[in-house]
Order: C-alpha cells, then sequence, then structure tokens
C-alpha cells in the first residue's frame, strides 16, 4: 500500500464542489508477472482512509519491458500517466520480477508442496 502525498480530492455530493472526499491509499491487487512475456499488470485500489465508507476506484498498471512503457490508468477521476523508463529501470523492474519468480518457486519447495531443487530461468 501507497499512501499518496497528496490525495486525490473526489466529489461525495453531486453538485456540491465544497463535499470533497480524499482518496489516499494505493493499493496494487492482484499483481500479475508474467515473466516470459516481460509484464507486469496489476489493478489498482483507491480508498479514502478519513471516509473509509466510500465506494474504491478502481484502475490498472501495465508495465511492458520490451517496450519499455509503464502506464497508470484511473478513468473514474481521468487519470492516465504513461512514463518511458530508462535502462536501468527497466533492469530493476526486470529484477523484481525475478525475484518474485525465485522466492515463489522456492516458497513451494520450502513448504513442500513441490519436491524439487529450484534453478535460475524461466
Amino acid at each position: 500500500m501507497i499512501t499518496l502525498t497528496n490525495p486525490k480530492q473526489v466529489n461525495s455530493i453531486l453538485g456540491n464542489d465544497a463535499a470533497l472526499v480524499g482518496y489516499d491509499r494505493f493499493v496494487l491487487s492482484p499483481i500479475t508477472f508474467i515473466v516470459k512475456g516481460a509484464q507486469v499488470n496489476a489493478g489498482i485500489v483507491l480508498t479514502s482512509t478519513a471516509s473509509p465508507e466510500m465506494t474504491p476506484i478502481s484502475g490498472s498498471l501495465a508495465i511492458n519491458l520490451t517496450t519499455g512503457v509503464l502506464e497508470i490508468t484511473i478513468p473514474q477521476v481521468t487519470f492516465f500517466r504513461r512514463v518511458t523508463l530508462s535502462g536501468g529501470q527497466i533492469t530493476t523492474v526486470q529484477g523484481w520480477m525475478n525475484s518474485a519468480q525465485t522466492n515463489l518457486e522456492q516458497g513451494l519447495i520450502n513448504v513442500t508442496a513441490l519436491a524439487g531443487t529450484q534453478s535460475a530461468g524461466i
């Protein structure tokens, strides 16, 4: 979870611009790593700690390491951000993906869900 520095302000009463709710929590869930396809996809959920009864706002995250593009889209609040990643940033994201895969594979062995030896590669 990320607590946003400047929460997104959303009207809570139609026609009343003063009735704003700050959506300050940004959660990625579910997260999908497509290691062979060099992609990360995730759902985004924005919520308000001050007004937890407010409906969560949904969006998406997509990272494509082949094109080097990261996109965040939250249509309900008209937010779209596209970032072109540098070579170093692409390497960092690939490292996250490799670590996640390695940790999950080793975890399956550790909890005896699988018998075998974890090794590098996909």
